[in-house]
């Protein structure tokens, strides 16, 4: 019965562990990709806290995040508001991902996670260089000290909208109809 108990345990433990297949683009609107990069020299070695809460379909969703740079990955550390963990994700720029799934997530594409985490991140000049797209064209407009805004733009349609303003980042995707808050939560 012990033994019987022990392979049902490591089943279940063997299931979590996922690997997401190496995906390098985002389709982030019918005519305009994003290909996933490496986090620029000046994130490697930064650790963020972030509170995370997403609004689609009238419903919000919260939970926080701790995100770490390193070179060529990205590591995601996951967990509801009330302490619950949800998952563990490494992103690799040149392997399969792995991701490690405490509670179901019906829906979720983790490679989107990754993509909004660089939108709000990245700099201006590896966001446009990771574009795949001829008509799309992304506008960075500095507000006050150190805020700003950004457009993502596809001929005349607004696809991403992306304001920055004091600790908190406000990703709103026109075409999903997502919106996005990600408040840092990381002490200076």
């Amino acid at each position: 019965m012990k033994l019987k108990y022990f392979i049902s345990v490591f089943l279940f433990l063997l299931s979590a562990c996922v690997s997401v297949p190496t995906q390098r683009q985002v389709q982030l609107s019918d005519n305009v990709s994003f290909t996933l990069s490496s986090p620029p020299a000046e994130l490697v070695g930064v650790v963020h806290t972030h509170l995370i809460e997403v609004q689609f379909n009238n419903e919000t969703k919260s939970l926080i995040a701790q995100v770490e740079y390193a070179k060529n990955k990205i590591s995601i550390a996951a967990m509801s508001v009330s302490g619950v963990p949800l998952f563990d994700l490494i992103w690799f720029d040149n392997k399969t991902s792995e991701i490690t799934q405490y509670v179901p997530l019906p829906g979720v594409d983790l490679n989107y996670i990754v993509a909004d985490l660089q939108w709000v991140n990245w700099p201006l000049k590896q966001l446009k260089a990771s574009l795949i797209s001829d008509a799309a064209v992304v506008m960075h407009t500095p507000v006050l000290k150190s805020d700003w805004q950004r457009k993502l733009m596809f001929q005349d349609t607004l696809i991403m909208q992306i304001e920055k303003k004091s600790k908190q980042y406000f990703l709103h995707h026109k075409l999903r109809n997502y919106q996005i808050t990600i408040t840092d939560l990381s002490e200076d």
